[in-house]
């Protein structure tokens, strides 16, 4: 879910400030050019036994309260509020992409390396 510690470069899904609605939202094109294609010649050898999950890094900086897009991060105003009702709706868009473009996934995390619960779809 955007990148990770072994990306080329950092970055988000959406990376326009104040974005609530999530109208720039887009894979990366390191997502499109790299990692899927590498998924997808994966999954044509190993087929159904390779299953994947998503894992968020870091939410886009403008949605962070120290505005950096590396290290540890809490989500700026309260729970229920505009940033957080956003970070769901992320989550909700990258499920509709990886369906709706055939990426598959098995489970989604909802945190990085502290936090272990998933969210299947």
């Amino acid at each position: 879910m955007g990148s990770c510690d072994f990306s080329l470069e950092f970055f988000t899904y959406d990376n326009v400030d104040g974005d609530f609605n999530l109208t720039t939202f887009a894979l990366a094109p390191e997502d499109l050019n790299i990692k899927i294609p590498f998924i997808k010649a994966a999954q044509s050898i190993i087929g159904s036994k390779l299953k994947l999950f998503s894992t968020p890094w870091t939410a886009p900086k403008w949605m962070k309260t120290d505005q950096v897009i590396s290290g540890y991060w809490t989500l700026k105003g309260d729970v229920g509020g505009p940033y957080y009702q956003t970070w769901a709706n992320y989550f909700i868009r990258l499920v509709l992409d990886v369906v709706v473009n055939g990426h598959l996934g098995q489970a989604m995390e909802i945190g990085h390396v502290e936090m272990i619960m998933l969210m299947i779809f």
